[in-house]
């Protein structure tokens, strides 16, 4: 098979050559309930990282989509979704400004 008959059956097969406009990714359909999360709250990556007790690392990787939160990282997000303020008050650097109670 010469190059040129090579060429002509690779632009033959939408398969091998797939173009943004018949494929695009997608992760640009998805909206990570991360990235949407934060926003919502109106926090950057390390605030929302501080606050909640997560890696910046890993916020910066699920809203990139390099990795998919695992499902204790996700039932955590969902626990945040439904009360963030709640939630904020259950991290330990949170729980350390309460006051002691009266013994």
């Amino acid at each position: 098979m010469t190059e040129d008959e090579k060429r002509e059956l690779i632009a033959s097969d939408p398969d091998a050559n797939p173009t943004l406009a018949t494929d695009p990714p997608q992760q640009w359909f998805r909206s990570p309930l991360t990235r949407t999360l934060r926003r919502k709250l109106k926090l950057t990556q390390v605030a929302f990282a501080a606050r909640y007790g997560i890696p910046v690392s890993s916020i910066r990787d699920w809203e990139k989509h390099r990795y998919e939160p695992q499902p204790l990282a996700m039932s955590y997000l969902l626990v945040i979704a439904g009360d963030p303020e709640a939630t904020a008050k259950t991290h330990p650097a949170e729980r350390a400004k309460l006051p002691l109670a009266a013994e």
